[in-house]
C-alpha cells in the first residue's frame, strides 16, 4: 500500500486501486507539484473515499485529476462547506465544480444570517431556521448562552465546532423538537462526548459494529419500530461506509430517493410487506449489491425509478 500527496499523508492508495482518505481530515490540501504526474497518470485509480466530516476541499486540491469518475462532485459529502472554483481545475468536472462552488456559497451565505449574538455572548436562533449549520468562526468564542426558536429540528455538520464556552447542561437541555444531531455538531469542546451519545439515541436505527471471526465489522443496520419512510437524509453520514446489511422495520412504505445512496459495501438488504415504492437513486452506488437482488423484492412493491439501482444499471420489466 503506497502513500503520496496530499500533505503526505492525507490519504493511502488500496490493493484495489482506490485512494481512500483517513478519518479526521477537515480539509483537502493541494496536492504538491511533484505529484500531479502520480495522481494525473494513475490509471489504476478506481475511487475515491471521502472522511465523513469533511468540511472543505482545498484550491487546486484535484488539479489535473482527469481520471475521477463522472459523479465525483454529486457524490460529495453534504458536509463540506468550502470548495473552491479552481478545486478541479484541468480536469473534465470544472464546470460541474464551479455551480457547486455557487450552491455552496448561496445556502452558506443565507444562513450566516439564521442568528444573532450580543455584547453579552447571547446567541439567538430566528423563527424559520430548521437546520442549524456552522455557527462562523468569529462567533464561536462567543457564546454563552443559546436560544433556541420553536421551530428547529437539526444540529448539522460542526454546527457548535470549537464553542468551547457552550455551558456543561447545553445538550441535557437541547429543545424536544430536535430530531437529528450531527456525530460532529460538538467536535473541539467538552460536549463533544455528550453530542455524540445524543446523537446515537435519535438515530431511527442501530448499527452493529462488532468484529466477527473473520475480524471484519459486522455493520448490520436495524431500523426502529415505527419508521415509515426512509430518504436521502435518514442515515449518518459517518455510518454510510460500515453499513454491510441492512434489515428493514415492518411498516416502512417508501424508500426515498438516495436513501442508501453511495454505501458500497451493503451486500444484503432485508424487506417487510409493506414497501409498496422504491424511488430514485436510492440503492444508487451499492456496488456490493449482487445482481439477483432485484428479484428478491416483496410482491408489495408496485413502483420502482428506473434508477433506484443505477449502480449495475438493474431495472425491472415489470415495475
Amino acid at each position: 500500500m503506497s502513500a503520496f500527496g496530499y500533505k503526505r499523508k492525507q490519504y493511502t492508495i488500496d490493493v484495489k486501486g482506490k485512494l481512500v482518505f483517513r478519518k479526521g481530515i477537515v480539509k483537502i490540501e493541494q496536492v504538491e507539484k511533484d505529484d500531479w504526474p502520480k495522481i494525473k497518470n494513475c490509471k489504476k485509480l478506481a475511487g475515491i473515499s471521502l472522511p465523513p466530516g469533511l468540511l472543505e476541499i482545498g484550491s487546486e486540491a484535484f488539479q489535473g485529476c482527469k481520471q475521477l469518475p463522472s459523479d465525483f462532485i454529486e457524490k460529495l459529502p453534504v458536509t463540506i462547506m468550502y470548495i473552491f472554483e479552481d478545486t478541479f481545475t484541468n480536469t473534465p468536472l470544472h464546470d460541474q465544480c464551479i455551480a457547486r462552488h455557487s450552491e455552496i456559497f448561496l445556502k452558506y451565505g443565507v444562513e450566516r444570517e439564521q442568528y444573532s449574538i450580543d455584547g453579552e455572548g447571547k446567541l439567538v436562533f430566528k423563527e424559520g431556521v430548521e437546520t442549524i449549520f456552522r455557527i462562523f468562526d468569529e462567533d464561536t468564542q462567543k457564546i454563552k448562552e443559546v436560544v433556541f426558536n420553536d421551530g428547529v429540528k437539526v444540529i448539522g455538520e460542526h454546527a457548535f465546532h470549537d464553542c468551547t464556552k457552550l455551558p456543561s447542561d447545553f445538550i441535557d437541555n437541547l429543545p424536544s423538537s430536535i430530531i437529528k444531531i450531527s456525530r460532529f455538531a460538538f467536535l473541539n469542546t467538552p460536549l463533544r462526548e455528550q453530542g455524540i451519545e445524543r446523537s446515537i439515541q435519535l438515530l431511527p436505527y442501530t448499527l452493529d459494529n462488532t468484529i466477527d471471526s473473520t475480524h471484519t465489522s459486522r455493520g448490520k443496520l436495524v431500523f426502529k419500530e415505527g419508521v415509515e419512510t426512509i430518504d436521502g437524509s435518514t442515515l449518518a453520514e459517518e455510518d454510510k461506509d460500515c453499513i454491510r446489511e441492512v434489515v428493514i422495520n415492518d411498516g416502512v412504505k417508501v424508500i426515498g430517493a438516495k436513501a442508501f445512496y453511495g454505501c458500497e459495501e451493503i451486500s444484503a438488504v432485508y424487506f417487510p410487506r409493506t414497501v409498496v415504492e422504491i424511488c430514485s437513486k436510492a440503492f444508487g452506488g451499492c456496488t456490493s449489491l449482487d445482481y439477483n437482488f432485484k428479484d428478491e423484492l416483496p410482491v408489495t412493491v408496485i413502483k420502482v425509478a428506473s434508477d433506484a439501482f443505477d449502480c449495475h444499471g438493474w431495472w425491472h420489466d415489470n415495475y
